[in-house]
């Protein structure tokens, strides 16, 4: 019997680099795209500013 060693191919700096540049680049666009999903959308808001005066519930509750 033979025993046969396992091809392991070693990456080289430049093509470890571009692999993480590439995710990198890929993760800012999918952000972008997400981004401009989320202003497409029209999230509810107060039409008018809320002015309660809280200060007697303050008072009493001490």
């Amino acid at each position: 019997m033979q025993m046969q060693y396992k091809f392991t191919s070693r990456q080289s700096f430049k093509q470890s680099l571009m692999r993480t540049l590439i995710k990198i680049l890929l993760v800012l666009i999918l952000f972008v795209v997400a981004i401009f999903v989320l202003d497409k959308f029209d999230f509810p808001s107060p039409e008018k500013k809320i002015n309660k005066e809280i200060t007697d519930e303050i008072i009493k509750l001490k």
